[in-house]
């Protein structure tokens, strides 16, 4: 009977330090999980215009050249992607970038043949890192060839009027050349060419279009219900530059006679892009570029060539088709006699945000002129390395 009882009492206790054990394990696992939960709300925004300008391999490291926009929002780190197709290398580098400073960072490379780089902007809170979303992607360039061999993309040629594509080519430039309408949006309507004044319409419960702090200097601000009108036919034919929720994600897109192109870019709210479409019969293509960088094409049958550029921030009417430049008819329709207009097409969808640098030329830009529009450099014959010296 007495050992029939000791062994009742120690089974007994047993069992209470078993007990004991899985309350103090789950206690632990509560506060970690509560823990971990407060560490998860972001106090700030991350930022969002954080661009690539230039990217390139030299002696088995990645050059990347960043660029940090007008907006809101904080940025303590870059995590950098970096991908050859079928492996990638993932990094996050510190990084301290006011609005339109640059910076250079040096990435040893620990894959072969690189072909692609992304960025995502980081803030850090109390040691924990929060990841944006993907700011930008580019291609990565090795060193030029042909003409340029041997030299980096951007080096000065052709005498000082042009520059190394990269590619086999050395391209002339001159932004100046072909330039018909330039609207800089800084507290008027006026065309700087003198050719396209624009007067500011609204609807009857609307008020005047508004200024605020642009990408370069001021920039129109449009609350839905006011717009530009040049009241006049600037493109060849109807073409239009514009943001659509009700296509596919709020994309950007570059509309002509000839269709509907999507850059499969998603605007974000209160951040900058820049936008440009460009009609080039010479290579038989419509081009629409986000950023700089050319994101779709489409075949292109006629002989006029001409090239529309705008930077652009949405910051309301996500459910909606919101043009940012157009040139269409007013019964919704590609109607010859169209009127160009700024944050507003001819059958009345309006723009909510701010529209800033609006440009038309009648010839198709190059890729690497349009870069250096989206790089906020100049590439006219005064700054010909585009190496960010000079302002537009």
């Amino acid at each position: 009977m007495r050992k029939r009882g000791l062994s009742e009492v120690i089974m007994a206790i047993i069992m209470i330090a078993i007990v004991l054990i899985a309350a103090v394990i789950l206690w632990v696992v509560i506060s970690n999980f509560f823990e971990g939960k407060s560490d998860e709300v972001l106090n700030q925004p991350v930022a969002q215009g954080l661009r690539i300008e230039s990217a390139e391999v030299d002696s088995g490291n990645l050059i990347l050249n960043l660029k940090r926009f007008p907006g809101p929002g904080q940025l303590d780190k870059v995590r950098v992607i970096i991908s050859n197709g079928t492996s990638e290398q993932e990094t996050i580098v510190p990084l301290s970038l006011g609005e339109l400073q640059k910076k250079e960072l040096n990435i040893p490379l620990e894959i072969v043949n690189p072909n692609l780089v992304i960025i995502y902007p980081v803030v850090t809170q109390n040691g924990k890192d929060f990841i944006g979303v993907k700011n930008d992607e580019k291609e990565i360039k090795q060193m030029g060839k042909g003409e340029c061999e041997g030299q980096p993309i951007g080096t000065s040629c052709m005498g000082g009027t042009g520059e190394c594509d990269g590619e086999d080519d050395c391209i002339q430039y001159n932004l100046d050349g072909g330039l018909v309408s330039h609207w800089k949006l800084d507290n008027n309507f006026k065309d700087e060419l003198g050719n396209y004044n624009g007067t500011s319409v609204f609807q009857p419960d609307g008020k005047d279009v508004g200024f605020d702090l642009g990408v370069l200097g001021q920039a129109a601000s449009f609350d839905g219900k006011n717009w530009i009108d040049t009241r006049k036919e600037i493109l060849p034919f109807a073409a239009q530059l514009y943001v659509s929720d009700k296509q596919n994600n709020n994309n950007i897109y570059f509309e002509t006679l000839s269709g509907n192109i999507d850059s499969g870019v998603s605007v974000l709210p209160n951040t900058w892009y820049h936008v440009a479409g460009v009609a080039d019969p010479d290579n038989d293509k419509l081009i629409v570029y986000v950023n700089g960088i050319e994101k779709n094409s489409a075949a292109y049958s006629r002989t006029e060539a001409f090239t529309m550029s705008a930077w652009m921030m949405q910051t309301g009417g996500f459910n909606s088709w919101s043009r940012i430049i157009s040139q269409w008819g007013s019964d919704g329709s590609f109607e010859a006699g169209s009127r160009f207009m700024i944050g507003r097409d001819g059958g009345g969808s309006l723009f909510v945000g701010l529209i800033d640098e609006v440009k038309i030329w009648n010839r198709a830009l190059h890729s690497s002129e349009i870069l250096c529009i989206s790089n906020l450099e100049i590439c006219d014959g005064k700054d010909n390395d585009c190496d960010g010296e000079g302002r537009m």
